[in-house]
C-alpha cells in the first residue's frame, strides 16, 4: 500500500506539472504588457482575474505562496481558492492591490454560515509554548533524509537493508536484531501506513513553520479569508496552500524518539467525525494519521459524515476513500448527530481493540500513538490523551510543548473546560521522570484513546447530549468517579485547531441542556453551586437521566465529593452564601460613582485593577469577600485581587491551589467604616474618577477610601 500510494502521488506530481507547463505556454503566447483579463475555472469555482502591467519582482516576492497548479492562473499569478461550492455571477468584489485588480466573484450567499455566537463559549485553547529555535535539520524524523531542498522519507531503504542482511548473516544476525521472537516492536514494524511523498523544505508550512499571505496579496484576498473564517474558524486560505503531507518534522525529547514497546500493542480504530468541516483540514487530519499510526497496528480509519451540506467537496471525499478503501471507510448520517452521537456512530462500527477519537481540524505528531496504546495495553480503565497541541489558526504554525509546561485538563463552576498550570508536586522532586504519565482532572475531548470494550462498559458517551459542549467533562467526571483515570503521556503530541467559534448548529441552549445533565447525574450536592453560576440552566430541559443515573450506580462511582478532594483539590468551591457579593464601589458627590472592574472576562494577571461606572450585573465589576478575605471575581477563572506595593493588581488567586492558606498580599479587611484594608502593607483601598491604588488610611477625610457593596 505504502508503494502503490507513493506512486500514484509522482504520477500526480508530474501530470499537474505538465499542466503547469501547459497553461504557462497557453496564457504567454500572446502575452503583452497591455491589461489582461481572465476568467479561471478552479474546483466548483470561478476566479476572473484583471492585470496591468505587472512586476515581476512582486511575483517573486508577494505571490510567492501559490503551490497548487490546480490552483492558478499561471500568467496572472493570482490565487484561486479552492473550496467555492457554488458561484452567484452577480455576488462580485474588488479589490487593488499597487497595479493587480482582481475582480473575484464571491461564493453564492446561501452557502454562507450566519452564525449568531449568542455568547456560546468555545474550547480555549492552552498557553503557547515558547519556541525554541532549532535548525530543520536537527529536527528530521528517523527515516529522513535532506537531499538538495527535498526532505525524503528512506524508510524504505531500512526494508532493503534488513533483507540484505538477513540473507548475509541470516538467523544470527535476525536473533540479534529484528527477531520475531524479540519481546519488543523492531523499527520495520513500526513503519506508517503511508510513507510520507518527498516534500521541498521551503513550501509553506512544511517542519511547522508558520505560513503568512504576503500583505499585498492578503486585501485582495480578505474577503475570502474573513469567509473562511466565518464558515470554519480559521484561515481556509492557508490551509489549501499548505500540502496534506506537510512533514512536521520531529521536536521530541531524545527518550521519546528511542522509546522501545512491548508486544502486543491493541490494534487501534481511529474515529474522526465532522461537519462541513474544510477539505483540505479534513485530509490534512487524515493523512496525518495514515502517515504516522504503524499499518500493524492500524485497524481501520473511520470517518463519520454528521449530515455535511450537500454539495461540500462530497465528490472529492468520495474518490479520496475508494483509493483508501482498503482502511478508511465513510459513515453518513442523513441526520445532525453533533459530538456524543456521531462519536457513538463510529464506535458502533469500529473494530479495533482500541478505539482513538480525533477532532477533523488535527495533525498528529511523529510517534504519537504508540505511547497511548502502551498506556491503554496497562490499564485498560485509563483513558490516554497527548499533548495537545497549538494549530495556529492564522498561520497553521505547529508548536510543540516542553515537557515541563504541559499543562492539564480542569473546569470552572459553570462547567466549562479551563486549562490548567502542570501540578507541582511533579516537579517538585529533581529526580522525578519528566515522561512519566501525568494525571489530568479532566480532558479537552478533541484527542483520547481508549480500551473500546472498557470504554462501552462504562457509559462511552451520553447520547442523550445534544449538538456541542460539555461531554469531555461528562466522561472525565465518569472516568475518575467509576474507578478509571485521565492521564497525559507526554512523549505524544497531536496538534489542533482551536477555532474562534462554537460549531454552527451549537447555541447556548444546547450547550447548557448538557451541562445540565451533568450537574444532575454527577455533581451531586455540588450542583448548586453549579447553578449559581449559571441560574438560567435550571430553566432548560435537560431530558431523561434514568439511563445515565441507573449506570452511575450500576458502576459503583464514588461521590463527587471524592473527586474534588481526591482528583482536583486545588479547585476553589466558591461560597453559595458569601458575606458580601456584588459591585464593589466607592462615590464621589451625589451622583458620580466608580467601581474597581478587572474590565476582561478573562482577566489576564498582573494587570492594574481599573475603576469604571457602575453597570448593573456587569461580569467584570462582581465580586464576592470570601471567608478567608479574598475579594474573588465570581467569574470562569480563579481572578483576586491583590496588593503590589501601592499598587493593586488583579492576580491569580493563590488558595488553594498554592496552597491552604491565603497570602497576606490578597488578604483584606473590609471595616465596619466601609474601608478595605490590605492585610500585608496596612495601607486602604483608595480611588480617583480614573484609577485605583493603595495608601495610609485617612482618617480625617474618607473620600476615596469608602466602598460599598451594591
Amino acid at each position: 500500500m505504502r508503494t502503490s500510494r507513493l506512486v500514484r502521488h509522482l504520477g500526480n506530481v508530474f501530470l499537474a506539472a505538465c499542466l503547469l507547463l501547459l497553461i504557462y505556454l497557453a496564457t504567454n503566447e500572446n502575452d503583452t504588457d497591455s491589461v489582461a483579463s481572465k476568467s479561471f475555472e478552479g474546483r466548483g469555482g470561478k476566479l476572473s482575474i484583471v492585470r496591468q502591467n505587472i512586476d515581476d519582482d512582486l511575483y517573486d516576492e508577494d505571490i510567492n505562496f501559490i503551490q497548487n497548479p490546480w490552483d492558478i492562473d499561471s500568467s496572472q499569478k493570482s490565487y484561486v481558492p479552492a473550496d467555492f461550492s457554488s458561484v452567484n455571477e452577480s455576488e462580485v468584489e474588488k479589490f487593488e492591490v499597487d497595479e493587480v485588480v482582481v475582480v473575484m466573484v464571491a461564493q453564492d450567499e446561501g452557502s454562507i454560515v450566519e452564525y449568531n455566537n449568542e455568547f456560546v463559549e468555545t474550547l480555549e485553547e492552552p498557553d503557547k509554548p515558547d519556541e525554541v529555535d532549532v535548525d530543520d535539520k536537527d529536527m528530521l524524523r528517523e527515516n529522513d533524509v535532506i537531499e538538495g531542498n527535498l526532505v525524503i522519507d528512506r524508510s524504505d531503504d531500512l526494508i532493503m537493508t534488513k533483507n540484505e542482511s538477513l540473507e548475509k548473516l541470516g538467523d544470527i544476525f535476525s536473533a540479534s536484531v529484528d527477531s520475531p521472537d524479540s519481546p519488543y516492536y523492531t523499527a520495520i514494524e513500526l513503519l506508517p501506513t503511508l510513507k510520507k511523498p518527498p516534500s521541498d523544505i521551503n513550501e509553506p508550512g512544511e517542519f511547522g513553520h508558520p505560513f503568512r499571505i504576503p500583505l499585498k496579496t492578503g486585501i485582495a484576498l480578505s474577503a475570502v479569508i474573513s469567509q473562511g473564517y466565518a464558515q470554519h474558524g480559521f484561515n481556509t486560505i492557508v490551509s489549501d496552500i499548505i500540502s496534506p503531507h506537510r512533514n512536521l518534522g520531529d521536536k521530541r525529547e531524545e527518550e521519546c524518539k528511542t522509546a522501545k514497546f512491548l508486544r502486543p500493542l491493541p490494534s487501534v480504530s481511529v474515529i474522526i467525525c465532522f461537519r462541513n468541516e474544510a477539505y483540505s483540514v479534513l485530509r490534512r487530519t487524515l493523512y496525518s494519521v495514515l502517515e504516522t499510526v504503524p499499518e500493524s497496528l492500524l485497524k481501520e480509519i473511520i470517518l463519520v459524515d454528521d449530515n455535511s451540506r450537500s454539495g461540500s467537496f462530497g465528490d472529492a471525499l468520495k474518490r479520496e476513500v475508494e483509493e483508501l478503501s482498503t482502511i478508511v471507510s465513510l459513515v453518513r448520517s442523513t441526520e445532525t448527530l453533533g459530538v456524543a452521537r456521531s462519536r457513538l456512530l463510529g464506535l458502533k462500527n469500529a473494530k479495533g481493540e482500541a478505539v482513538a477519537f480525533l477532532d477533523s481540524h488535527c495533525e498528529c505528531y511523529e510517534g504519537w500513538i504508540e505511547p497511548l496504546l502502551e498506556k491503554v495495553r496497562q490499564n485498560r480503565t485509563t483513558v490516554a490523551i497527548p499533548v495537545i497541541e497549538i494549530i495556529d489558526k492564522e498561520t497553521f504554525g505547529f508548536s510543540v510543548t516542553p515537557t515541563k509546561t504541559i499543562q492539564r485538563g480542569g473546569f470552572d463552576w459553570s462547567l466549562t473546560y479551563r486549562w490548567i498550570p502542570p501540578s507541582r508536586e511533579r516537579f517538585s522532586d529533581p529526580d522525578s521522570d519528566p515522561l512519566s504519565p501525568i494525571p489530568s482532572p479532566t480532558m479537552s475531548g478533541g484527542v483520547f484513546v481508549v480500551d473500546r470494550k472498557s470504554f462501552i462498559e462504562t457509559g462511552s458517551y451520553d447520547d442523550g447530549m445534544d449538538v456541542w459542549g460539555a461531554e469531555n467533562l461528562e466522561i472525565s467526571f465518569r472516568t475518575w468517579m467509576c474507578g478509571g483515570r485521565l492521564e497525559i503521556i507526554p512523549c505524544s503530541h497531536v496538534g489542533h485547531i482551536f477555532r474562534n467559534r462554537a460549531p454552527e448548529s451549537a447555541n447556548l441552549e444546547t450547550v447548557l441542556h448538557n451541562k445540565k445533565r451533568i450537574a444532575n447525574v454527577w455533581l451531586e450536592n455540588y450542583q448548586d453551586v453549579f447553578f449559581k453560576r449559571l441560574p438560567y440552566a435550571a430553566e432548560v430541559n435537560a431530558g431523561n437521566l434514568t439511563a445515565r443515573l441507573k449506570l452511575k450506580a450500576g458502576l459503583q462511582c464514588k461521590p463527587f465529593k471524592w473527586y474534588l478532594e481526591t482528583v482536583y483539590p486545588e479547585l476553589y468551591i466558591p461560597e453559595l452564601n458569601p458575606k458580601y457579593s456584588g459591585a464593589v464601589c466607592c462615590k464621589f458627590g451625589e451622583k458620580a460613582q466608580v467601581c474597581i472592574d478587572t474590565h476582561n472576562s478573562d482577566a489576564i494577571p498582573g494587570r492594574l485593577l481599573c475603576v469604571d461606572s457602575f453597570e448593573d450585573a456587569l461580569a467584570t465589576q462582581q465580586f464576592e469577600f470570601t471567608r478567608q478575605g479574598e475579594i474573588r471575581q465570581t467569574g470562569s477563572r480563579d481572578i483576586c485581587i491583590g496588593a503590589k506595593g501601592s499598587k493593586v493588581e488583579v492576580q491569580r488567586c493563590s488558595f488553594p491551589v498554592l496552597g491552604p492558606d491565603v497570602p497576606s498580599t490578597q488578604r483584606w479587611n473590609y471595616t465596619e467604616n466601609h474601608t478595605i484594608v490590605n492585610l500585608e502593607t496596612k495601607t486602604c483601598l483608595s480611588a480617583s474618577t480614573t484609577k485605583v491604588w493603595l495608601e495610609d488610611c485617612d482618617k480625617s477625610s474618607k473620600l476615596g477610601q469608602t466602598w460599598k457593596w451594591l
